[in-house]
């Protein structure tokens, strides 16, 4: 009897690697021009060719949609269908992720070029500051775009709107989200050849997890508001 419980553990830990492994394949293979530019570039020339590096994170927003929506499945209903749940993902959320992303880079871009300009062609401290401080603010809501698509239905400036106002409302739980990033990118380092292979489902698993209360609490405040 022990035996056959071992065994059933033991299935339903290779079936969780496995999961984790082939989503992440299918977010590397989602993000192919991505995977090019560190190739052929490299992330160092990340700042001299800015505009190439933002435009080859098009395909991310969709992918990091599909990623978090099939973590969701994967952690809410344990749910290893590795194809129907990245596929529903994909294809519920493509739009609105793609929108989202795309307005997201473009304010990225242009926070990035008044950065550089009131710091070397006309310097001035505090805008240079104020610019900053809106890039981080963009950088930590990025998690929050994809949570409120993967859980409600909201126009592309809604979910623009109201992860930024969770960034700027939730400082610990959004520095808690980089710090998850940086953790995951330490484990690169420490450990590339395995780590690639399961980073994207460890990244996207860890902020389900860590955002949980506050995504329910928002569902129980939208449901309150529907009655």
């Amino acid at each position: 009897m022990n035996s056959i419980f071992n065994i059933e553990k033991m299935l339903d830990f290779f079936s969780t690697v496995f999961y984790f492994f082939m989503t992440n394949m299918l977010f590397i293979f989602f993000n192919i021009p991505l995977v090019f530019f560190f190739l052929f570039l490299g992330i160092s020339h990340i700042e001299t060719y800015l505009p190439l590096f933002l435009v080859c994170l098009i395909p991310t927003g969709p992918a990091l949609a599909a990623l978090f929506y099939s973590m969701r499945q994967f952690i809410t209903y344990q749910s290893t269908n590795i194809f129907r749940n990245w596929g529903k993902g994909l294809k519920t959320n493509f739009k609105i992720s793609l929108y989202v992303n795309c307005i997201q880079l473009f304010s990225v871009f242009v926070v990035i070029c008044n950065i550089r300009i009131f710091t070397s062609l006309y310097p001035f401290l505090p805008l240079r500051v104020f610019f900053i401080m809106l890039l981080a603010i963009l950088i930590l809501s990025i998690p929050y775009n994809y949570l409120l698509i993967m859980r409600f239905y909201m126009s592309t400036l809604e979910v623009i709107k109201y992860s930024f106002a969770m960034a700027f409302a939730n400082p610990i739980l959004s520095i808690c989200n980089m710090i998850i990033f940086l953790f995951v990118l330490m484990l690169f380092e420490i450990s590339a050849g395995t780590t690639v292979l399961f980073m994207a489902p460890i990244y996207a698993f860890c902020i389900l997890i860590s955002n949980r209360h506050l995504m329910k609490k928002l569902e129980e405040q939208v449901s309150s508001q529907g009655h």
